[in-house]
Order: structure tokens, then C-alpha cells, then sequence
């Protein structure tokens, strides 16, 4: 009998102990932030003044390699090793609480060792500062809010159920290569094309552990890694106007890395493209008609426009809106064409063999992710919430992501990977020969083909609700009606790409749907997208990005 219940103490004893490590109880930073979460939810009160009802500690640890190489010679190289702390206090409750900006906190750096009485100390204080402002943000608040009277009864913050996941620790790997070396070799090629202005390689490698812990409960400890390479060029056409090209490659693991032999490929292809396009015609005339968008350069169009429109952001006080972007209103409307669904999915980790950087299990507030259809058979059936809720949208479907923004860090909704869909899908042969077909009936003796399109800057907080009213492409095509040939062309500009184009004017996609990066670097989205044929868009002259060509020619690449 005593042995039986001596193994049975030992066998809970086990259990336990196993527990602790799998919720990361031999980790120092998550034990210091769960140590002081208690402490701050028992102690944390200001006489005569309500306390937290919600407090959240977030610490991101990140072991980040950048270096690059300009015209062959090594520029900088680098490496940067910090953790980030981010407290969020709420006072008030789930109804309406202190926040003036979703997810804004307290934000400073802390220490990188396993000193979990300095961890403590940093988040003791950052808590205090927090919480002092969040009573003084809620006053604030509730003063403003006296002025609007509310037709929507909307909750400040989603009830979501807690969840512990801890994720093993990753750590950076720069493998056997020699970086700087390599990027050199990419940068020197300029020496093929004296007429080149810049020529740059970059690369930046990172590891990131964060870190989550409230006062729900929730425990999460999840690592990732992030390769990146970029080679990138300028030169200036005759009459001066300034081209560019890049390519870049972004994995989350360094198998996924591209080899060097594809790198001295990309390379090389980026060096003829900007001799071509410095001969290359310049668009004159003004033109209205179909334009298809490979995609290369529909990824544009569908970052740019729906998935910046489709997130759920709380409108101004006293607007009727869902959202502060362009759909706000058109809840249940169709706002495509019936053909086409638009899937967010941030849990799908690969696409033909291509793993994801997107792609998570838990979102930065610390809800599971979840797949999102956004638009069904064109009509708007979602948004995509985090735990700030909206009209219709009481909690979160996990798109809550974590950035940096005017008003310091702060955790918003946002698209992670976007997939758009179509239910009678063309080959690009056929694609183009509707292209064709269409300027045939028109009498148009061409029409466009954009294969890239240059970045857009993300809007701003401010900026979500101005209309975007042209794009610039960076390889644009002229197709012949008469015979299907292609010239490349140069300095135009698109007009009237916009939601209501979108709408009224995408006649058909592709079945040939690739897989490209949007958003920032901050906050990075994937879009799969296949090309996409507009029937009436308007391209012009550009009329913009010239400069006075070098009044003499460069030095020697030899001698002295």
C-alpha cells in the first residue's frame, strides 16, 4: 500500500513538473511576466479610483542580421539583439473601457539576460505608468463620448477565451554562408551597365520571440524567423526620367532560401530589364480601355483595395459605417463581380510548395487565427476584426497584428494571407486573346498588359478614407490588336483603378494565381492572386520623375 501510494506522489510530481515546462515554467521571461501579472492584478489600485479590469504584457525578443553591399563594396553590416515590452492597462469594463487608439500601451526596452528580478522590475513600472494613463485616457474619454450621441451600442473590447500554447525558442541561423561576400558579388554587376545610377543587394535575417501573457488567463510563447534578400537597381532613360527594378525573395526558414545560382540569375534578368526600358517608348497619348494585370501586379490591386478595406477599424463617434474604409457600408453588398471570392487565411502555412511567413496559430492579442471568408461570390460577407469590436462583429476572428504607428506600438486588425478565388477561372493564353478580342470590337489598335506595379505606400491612420487615383507601373506592355506582339513602353500612369472599378469593371481572372508579398515591413501581408483582365481603365503620361542627366560620364573601372 505505501509503495502504491509513494508512485502515486511521484507520478503526480512528474505531471506536474511536466506541466510547468510545457506552459514555460523554466522560462525566466515568461515566469517574471506571469509573477508580476498576479501581482499587478491584486495590488494595483489607486484610492478612491477603480481598478484594471484588463492588463496585458507582451515582450518581443528579436535577433535581427541586416547588411548590404552598394556598386560592390560593403555598406554595413550589422546585428541587433533587444526585447521590446509593451503594456496594456484597461479601466472601466468590457463595455466601455479607457482606449482612445486600439492596443496602444506602455512600450520600453528591458533587459536581455535572465534577470527575472530586472524583467520585474521593468514591468512593475511600465504597469504603474500604464495604468495612471489609462485612468487619465478614460476621463478623457468619457467626456468626448458626452458629445455624440450613440446610435450603435458596441463594446470597447471582445470577451475572448483564454488559451496557453508555448512554442520551442528559435534561434537565428545564419548558416555557412559568407553574407557580406555574397552581396558584394550581386551589387558588383553593375559593372555590366555603366548607365546605372544606384545598384544595391540587402539582406535581413531575423528571430523573434514573443511573448503574451493577461489577466484572463491567456499564456502564449511562439517563435518565428524571417529571411530576406533584395537586389535593386536605378538608371535614367535618355530624356531623364528615373526607372527602377528590384527583386526580392522573403522565407521563413534558410532550406526556403534562394541559391545563388537564382540570385545571379534574378540578377541578371534585373540588369537587361533597366537597359530595356531606358530605350523603351514613352506613353504620349492618352488611353481608355481594357488593361490586363498579371499577377505580379494584381497583388497591388488587391492589397491596395480590398485588403485595406475589408479590416475592421471602429469608425469616427456617430458614424452608421462598419468600418472606417472604403466598404464600410457595404456590409452584405456585392462589391465584386460574382465570380470572384476573397478568402483571409492566416493558418494556411504553405502554397505550392512554398511555406508562408504570414501564416500563424494565434494572433498578437492572443486569439486563435481563423479562416475568414471576406467576399462571397462578390458580395462582402466579413470584415477582418481584432478584439476591438464593430458593428454586427462582437469578437475577434484573429486578425489582430501587432505594429508601430504614430501613436506608438498598438495591436490592429489586419490581412494576413489573402486568397482570391475565381469560379470560372481562364488560362492567361485566353486572357489575352479577350484582351485582344475587346480592342478589336473597340477599334483600339492596342491595348495594356501591367506585369509589375511599383508599391504603394501604405495609408496612414488618417489616411485609410482618401481615395487612391493612380498607380505607377514599373514593366507596362502594349498588345497589338492586329497581331498579339508585345512593347514594352515606359512613364505612364493608371487612372480610375478603384473600388468602384472593381466592381463595375474586373471582367475576368486567370487560373494562374502566384504568390506575392504586400503591406509593409512592419506589417507584412501575403496576397495569391491570379491575373485579372479590367475592361475600361484609363493610362496617360505620367509626366513625373525626371531629373537632369549626369553632366559627365562615371569614373573608370580600372586604374586610378
Amino acid at each position: 500500500m505505501k509503495k502504491h501510494f509513494a508512485l502515486a506522489i511521484w507520478l503526480a510530481l512528474l505531471s506536474a513538473s511536466a506541466w510547468a515546462a510545457s506552459a514555460g515554467g523554466d522560462d525566466p521571461v515568461l515566469s517574471a511576466m506571469r509573477a508580476e501579472l498576479e501581482r499587478s492584478k491584486s495590488q494595483l489600485k489607486l484610492s478612491q479610483m477603480q481598478a484594471p479590469y484588463y492588463i496585458e504584457y507582451s515582450v518581443t525578443d528579436s535577433d535581427v542580421y541586416s547588411a548590404a553591399a552598394t556598386f560592390g563594396a560593403l555598406s554595413y553590416e550589422n546585428r541587433i539583439r533587444a526585447r521590446l515590452l509593451t503594456v496594456n492597462v484597461r479601466v472601466g469594463d468590457y463595455k466601455r473601457d479607457n482606449t482612445l487608439v486600439p492596443g496602444a500601451g506602455q512600450v520600453e526596452m528591458v533587459a536581455l539576460d535572465g534577470d527575472s528580478f530586472a524583467l520585474r522590475r521593468s514591468l512593475w513600472l511600465a504597469t504603474d505608468r500604464a495604468y495612471k494613463q489609462a485612468l487619465k485616457s478614460y476621463a478623457t474619454k468619457q467626456a468626448v463620448l458626452q458629445r455624440f450621441q450613440e446610435t450603435q451600442q458596441i463594446d470597447d473590447f471582445s470577451r475572448e477565451a483564454q488559451v496557453t500554447a508555448i512554442d520551442k525558442l528559435v534561434v537565428l541561423d545564419l548558416g555557412k554562408q559568407d553574407w557580406p561576400a555574397l552581396l558584394k558579388s550581386l551589387s558588383s554587376r553593375y559593372r555590366q551597365d555603366p548607365a546605372l545610377n544606384s545598384f544595391e543587394a540587402t539582406a535581413s535575417f531575423g528571430a523573434t520571440n514573443r511573448y503574451f501573457v493577461n489577466s484572463e488567463g491567456t499564456v502564449l510563447r511562439r517563435g518565428s524567423l524571417l529571411y530576406q534578400i533584395e537586389v535593386r537597381g536605378t538608371t535614367q532613360a535618355a530624356d531623364g526620367m528615373r526607372l527602377e527594378q528590384n527583386y526580392g525573395e522573403i522565407t521563413p526558414n534558410l532550406q526556403e532560401f534562394p541559391t545563388i545560382a537564382k540570385l545571379e540569375k534574378e540578377t541578371g534578368k534585373l540588369l537587361e530589364t533597366l537597359k530595356q526600358l531606358r530605350q523603351a517608348p514613352l506613353v504620349k497619348e492618352t488611353y481608355q480601355g481594357p488593361v490586363l494585370f498579371e499577377p505580379k501586379a494584381a497583388d497591388i490591386v488587391v492589397s491596395d483595395l480590398i485588403a485595406q478595406n475589408v479590416i475592421g477599424t471602429r469608425p469616427a463617434p456617430g458614424s452608421n459605417a462598419h468600418t472606417s474604409g472604403k466598404y464600410g457600408e457595404n456590409y452584405k453588398s456585392r462589391i465584386l463581380p460574382a465570380f470572384v471570392s476573397i478568402v483571409d487565411d492566416p493558418t494556411l502555412k504553405s502554397f505550392k510548395g512554398e511555406s508562408l511567413p504570414t501564416a500563424y496559430e494565434y494572433d498578437d492579442e492572443g486569439v486563435k487565427a481563423q479562416t475568414v471568408t471576406v467576399v462571397d461570390k462578390g458580395q462582402l460577407v466579413n470584415y477582418l476584426t481584432s478584439r476591438q469590436p464593430i458593428p454586427d462583429f462582437p469578437r475577434s476572428n484573429g486578425h489582430g497584428r501587432a505594429q508601430f504607428s504614430f501613436f506608438g506600438p498598438s495591436t490592429t486588425a489586419s490581412a494576413s494571407t489573402m486568397i482570391v478565388q475565381a469560379a470560372h477561372p481562364v488560362s492567361p493564353d485566353e486572357l489575352k486573346k479577350k484582351l485582344i478580342d475587346a480592342c478589336r470590337q473597340e477599334d483600339l489598335p492596342f491595348g495594356y498588359m501591367v506585369e509589375e506595379m511599383a508599391p504603394s505606400q501604405a495609408p496612414g491612420f488618417e489616411e485609410r478614407d482618401e481615395e487612391r487615383t493612380s498607380y505607377s507601373p514599373r514593366l507596362l506592355y502594349r498588345i497589338y490588336a492586329s497581331d498579339g506582339r508585345q512593347e514594352l513602353v515606359r512613364g505612364a500612369e493608371l487612372d480610375g483603378l478603384d473600388t468602384h472599378a472593381l466592381h463595375s469593371s474586373l471582367t475576368a481572372l486567370g487560373d494562374d494565381p502566384l504568390l506575392e508579398g504586400a503591406g509593409s515591413s512592419e506589417l507584412p501581408i501575403a496576397v495569391i492572386s491570379p491575373s485579372m483582365l479590367f475592361s475600361d481603365l484609363e493610362i496617360r503620361n505620367s509626366n513625373a520623375g525626371k531629373d537632369k542627366l549626369p553632366q559627365y560620364p562615371p569614373p573608370p573601372l580600372s586604374g586610378n
